[in-house]
């Protein structure tokens, strides 16, 4: 599976908060919200959530990472010297903060592109840190375990990846000098 669509799956899957907009007579697979007053605040999956808000029957409240919040992510990072810890979700997070909240008002509005760019630049700075750290871990071949407690879902993947790559190349040139 390509990760692009591992990481779709993830987004389209994470918990997100909402309100009931109504009362309504709805089942959806094990999840009945025909008891639900109006103003119920619940968690959905953001698939359903989404179809579920643009068909008026709840209100997405969350709005993702915002600013202050890749910010504070930011200065944990830069001040610490192992990963520091985000929410298992923040990758998804940030990605609903993008779509629902920064790309939808940007057209037309030369003030929120350069929001854009400086959300750009503070995420790049965060992924740019937390890649520093993961590829040392990898290349030293530090086990997981306690390390892995900070990473996302994403960085772990990652984490698997490089660390395979990296012991089998460590094997290859281990054989040129054993004559293999």
């Amino acid at each position: 599976m390509r990760l692009s669509t591992l990481f779709d799956i993830l987004y389209k899957n994470q918990q997100v908060s909402v309100v009931l907009k109504e009362r309504v007579k709805l089942k959806i697979g094990s999840l009945d919200l025909s008891s639900l007053e109006a103003g119920t605040k619940l968690k959905l999956p953001y698939w359903i959530a989404k179809v579920l808000e643009e068909k008026g029957i709840v209100e997405v409240e969350d709005r993702g990472v915002g600013f202050d919040e890749l910010a504070k992510a930011l200065w944990r990072e830069e001040h610490s010297s192992t990963l520091s810890s985000l929410s298992e979700d923040f990758y998804s997070k940030v990605r609903l903060y993008l779509e629902r909240s920064l790309m939808p008002s940007i057209e037309g509005k030369p003030t929120r592109i350069s929001e854009l760019r400086q959300y750009q630049a503070l995420l790049d700075e965060l992924l740019g840190r937390r890649l520093q750290k993961i590829l040392l871990v990898a290349r030293v071949g530090i086990s997981p375990p306690e390390y892995a407690k900070d990473m996302v879902v994403e960085e772990r993947i990652l984490y698997d990846r490089l660390n395979y790559v990296l012991e089998e190349w460590r094997k290859m040139v281990s054989s040129l000098t054993k004559g293999e």
